[in-house]
């Protein structure tokens, strides 16, 4: 098996995202088949969270799935006015894949502005989530979003702290039957 060194070698190197425009590579990339996913960082600068999946062999991107729907995308209408265009929602933390049943798993961070949501009304999808992704096309199979409490006063997706998502499949056997079950931990 081939390091990732020996295939960026081969490949060359792929611009995430601009870092004038607040994007970063903070996560390490998951390889699937023959795709190198990854995620990025910036929802604090405004920037707009995606994930990425680019061929091994040669460093082109195969898709792209934005965590922020866009003007006519499912979702959107979870956003107030134009705010989905500086939403955040960025994927900097490595997501998980499940042979089994095909699928990616990507936690997504906050929405922006992080600390003042009269900014950003709604629900903000598809920020402070889980998503569920084909990892051929990038496709959204489900989603699970991390609400924040509104008992505390907070509007959602307004938690004042952070952690590192960290998403992960678990299989289990439990009488004689095999079980794939998926946790999410936000510490």
């Amino acid at each position: 098996m081939q390091s990732i060194a020996t295939r960026a070698k081969r490949s060359g190197n792929v611009e995430l995202g601009a870092h004038d425009a607040g994007y970063s590579a903070t996560g390490a990339p998951l390889i699937v088949g023959d795709l190198v996913i990854t995620g990025v960082g910036g929802g604090e600068y405004g920037a707009r969270g995606y994930i990425d999946a680019y061929e091994a062999a040669t460093g082109k991107r195969r898709w792209r799935r934005h965590v922020v729907p866009a003007l006519g995308e499912p979702g959107n209408d979870t956003w107030a006015g134009d705010s989905w265009k500086t939403g955040g929602g960025p994927s900097w933390a490595t997501g998980s894949y499940d042979p089994k049943q095909n699928l990616l798993l990507w936690p997504t961070g906050n929405p922006s502005p992080d600390w003042d949501g009269d900014a950003r009304l709604g629900d903000n999808l598809y920020t402070n989530s889980v998503l569920a992704l084909k990892p051929e096309s990038g496709e959204i199979v489900w989603h699970f979003s991390v609400h924040t409490p509104r008992c505390l006063g907070l509007r959602r997706n307004q938690w004042p702290g952070g952690g590192r998502p960290a998403t992960r499949w678990r299989a289990e056997t439990r009488d004689l039957a095999a079980e794939s079950q998926w946790l999410h931990v936000h510490a």
